[in-house]
């Protein structure tokens, strides 16, 4: 039969015993603090075989390709900054896209017709098309690559690309 017992004041666990108890009533003692260690040891042998954890290796570790999402090909904060505030103008077309929708069961196929919905719309947006199931918008940013980005919704999907094709 086994039991635990600690020995330690106030509660420390690195002071508790497994005591064993066997049929003779002889008591034989392990100190859990060495299992302990024997246990975690283990277990970083093991994390270490594993490929692309600890140590900062990155061998095996898949990495993100650039896009303008991620990391605008800019260099500058400024430049950065025209990137997202873009992006974040052209999200909010698209919303005044789907209201505009449920208002009028089709989608805006002129810029004066979204502006009834989003009077705020950002005037550099270019509604490409618009029809009852589909609409194309585009921006270009204010950086120094003069970025363009593109949102469209086709039948089943909405795409957000730049200008290249790459998500965003």
């Amino acid at each position: 039969m086994d039991c635990i017992r600690n020995t330690g004041a106030d509660g420390e666990f690195g002071n508790m015993e497994v005591v064993d108890l066997n049929a003779t009533g002889k008591i034989g003692q392990t100190k859990i603090s060495t299992l302990l260690t024997a246990a975690i040891a283990a277990g970083l042998f093991v994390l270490a075989l594993l490929p692309g954890i600890g140590c900062g290796d990155t061998a095996d570790t898949p990495t993100a390709t650039g896009s303008a999402a991620t990391s605008p090909t800019s260099s500058t904060p400024q430049d950065r900054a025209a990137v997202l505030a873009a992006q974040a103008q052209l999200r909010n077309a698209q919303m005044a896209q789907e209201t505009y929708y449920v208002e009028n069961e089709r989608y805006a196929a002129t810029t004066a017709e979204l502006k009834t919905t989003d009077v705020h719309l950002n005037p550099k947006i270019e509604l490409v098309s618009g029809t009852a199931r589909t609409y194309e918008m585009k921006i270009t940013a204010n950086d120094n690559n003069s970025t363009v980005f593109i949102l469209r919704r086709t039948e089943n999907r909405i795409e957000r690309v730049d200008g290249e094709g790459n998500p965003w």
